[in-house]
C-alpha cells in the first residue's frame, strides 16, 4: 500500500492530513462511516480523492455523495486524477 499523499503535486493542507488520519483511525477501529465537513474551496475534492485511494488500497468500499452535478464532475475528476 502506498503512503497517504504519496506522489501528489503539493502537500496536503494541515486540516486535510488531520481529517484523513482521523477518519482512517475511526474506520480501523470499527466505525462504519466517516463524515468530513469543510467550507467551499477548502480542498474537499482533493481529500475525497485521497480517502478513496486509501480505501481502495485497504480493500474498503466507499460511497461519495455531493449535492450538485457540477460537484459530481469536479469530484470525479479529482478521484480519477488520483486513482486513474
Amino acid at each position: 500500500m502506498t503512503t497517504a499523499w504519496e506522489n501528489i503535486d503539493r502537500p496536503p493542507r494541515p486540516w486535510q492530513a488531520n481529517a484523513l488520519a482521523s477518519v482512517t483511525k475511526y474506520l480501523e477501529e470499527g466505525g462504519s462511516a466517516g463524515l468530513v465537513s469543510a467550507i467551499m474551496g477548502a480542498g474537499k475534492s482533493v481529500l475525497t480523492a485521497e480517502m478513496c485511494r486509501d480505501a481502495m488500497a485497504r480493500g474498503w468500499q466507499t460511497i461519495v455523495s455531493v449535492p450538485s452535478q457540477a460537484l459530481v464532475v469536479q469530484t470525479h475528476a479529482a478521484i480519477a486524477a488520483r486513482i486513474g
